[in-house]
């Protein structure tokens, strides 16, 4: 099948989003079917170093980036008017295009139906997502300090503003087949326009053999990896750390990442006379990211919010189980079996979500060795069931069902 495959942020050897967006590219023309990839031209200097390197059989067309000089490229508001501006760029550039060179189009990234895509109106079938959304959460209002108006406003932007917009609701109208990343973006989707659409994870797991049990219960200290910023709350991992280290003083938490918090973090580690137990190790590059994993007893993922955490199913891979929070998107795709949720269902206040989140830690410390072994096999195989080559399959499935809508 001939595709046109949108990924606003697509780039090789990177983690998240921008690295998950290529491989689905690559995996579906892996799979045979004849990928024009079509992103900003900021990806560019890094897929070109890549090709240089690598074979592929992607074609590349490259839309030109928002200058940073235009508006600033960081913050809420900067972040969603670049994106928005490029879209429109899209729009006009495939007005000189002949667009039914391509059986079908798929806007993959950024995965946000709220934005709307670059590739309505095509006049060819259209797949758009899978897009993700979750809600802000008042249990953590007090852990976003003075984030959390920026909170408030992201949802109020969301619901109030983009979903108003005329690119929004022809975006949706006009897409044979929509998908979505939880259940919370598949729900509030439907109250929105009425659009039903298919569930499916975005990220795909790179496939390895499932490493022998000693290795596995000779797992352990902990791991937290990502940026550091209010949503991801390692400011309540640090407190709820500290809480476990009264009673597993030998236990350490490293930290992978960087970010606006780094020296408030820091500084917060002192103060909780951690600092001979957390490790900060910096950025560091995806695929050692996946080598640091493998000695972990956990990762510990405190988001507030997530629309599913691309590092639980990274971590799936190397069959380290996963601590996160009951309300993130994640809960779509992992549970109790592969997972150690955090029940906040009954609490009333960030302080009790703090001392639950070291409950569990603690939980992850002292399960038995069969238990624990339980759930690194079954966090495994989701991400089996995530590989590249299931991915492409099910991508394939889900592009001729918008074939077949888009005939009646």
């Amino acid at each position: 099948m001939r595709v046109l495959f949108l990924s606003y942020t697509a780039r090789p050897n990177h983690g998240s989003e921008p690295g998950n967006s290529w491989r689905t590219a690559e995996a579906l023309a892996n799979h045979g079917h004849q990928i024009t990839l079509l992103t900003q031209s900021n990806n560019e200097a890094d897929i070109s170093n890549y090709l240089r390197q690598a074979k592929s059989d992607l074609r590349i067309v490259y839309c030109p980036s928002v200058p940073i000089k235009f508006f600033w490229n960081r913050g809420l508001l900067g972040v969603y008017v670049n994106y928005l501006i490029w879209n429109r760029r899209v729009i006009k550039m495939l007005s000189k295009v002949s667009i039914q060179d391509y059986d079908l189009v798929h806007h993959f990234s950024w995965g946000n139906y709220w934005l709307g895509s670059g590739l309505r109106s095509t006049k060819v079938p259209l797949v758009f997502g899978p897009c993700g959304y979750q809600g802000s959460i008042n249990l953590t209002k007090k852990l976003y300090g003075k984030k959390w108006k920026l909170e408030i406003v992201r949802d109020k932007l969301i619901i109030y503003l983009l979903t108003k917009t005329p690119n929004f609701r022809k975006s949706i109208s006009q897409s044979s087949l929509c998908i979505s990343a939880n259940r919370e973006a598949q729900e509030k989707l439907f109250q929105l326009t009425g659009k039903t659409s298919e569930l499916l994870m975005p990220e795909i797991s790179t496939l390895r053999s499932f490493p022998p049990k000693n290795e596995i219960l000779a797992r352990k200290n902990l791991l937290w990896v990502g940026r550091f910023m209010p949503r991801k709350g390692v400011a309540a991992l640090l407190k709820a750390f500290s809480i476990v280290s009264q009673q597993f003083p030998d236990v350490s938490l490293s930290l992978i990442g960087y970010g606006e918090q780094s020296e408030e973090l820091r500084k917060l580690t002192r103060s909780l006379n951690l600092h001979r137990n957390v490790i900060f190790l910096g950025k560091v590059e995806n695929n050692e990211v996946i080598t640091q994993l493998t000695k972990y007893r956990s990762l510990i993922l405190p988001s507030f919010r997530e629309s599913t955490g691309s590092q639980i199913l990274e971590a799936a891979s190397c069959a380290v189980p996963t601590v996160f929070f009951d309300f993130i998107g994640s809960s779509t795709w992992f549970n109790q079996e592969t997972s150690y949720v955090v029940p906040t269902g009954q609490l009333k206040s960030s302080n009790q979500l703090i001392e639950e989140l070291a409950n569990t830690i603690k939980l992850v410390l002292q399960d038995d060795d069969e238990s624990y072994f339980i759930k690194c096999s079954n966090s495994f195989q989701v991400s089996v069931q995530n590989s590249e080559d299931q991915k492409a399959k099910i991508y394939s499935e889900i592009y001729l069902r918008a074939l077949l809508v888009d005939t009646f």
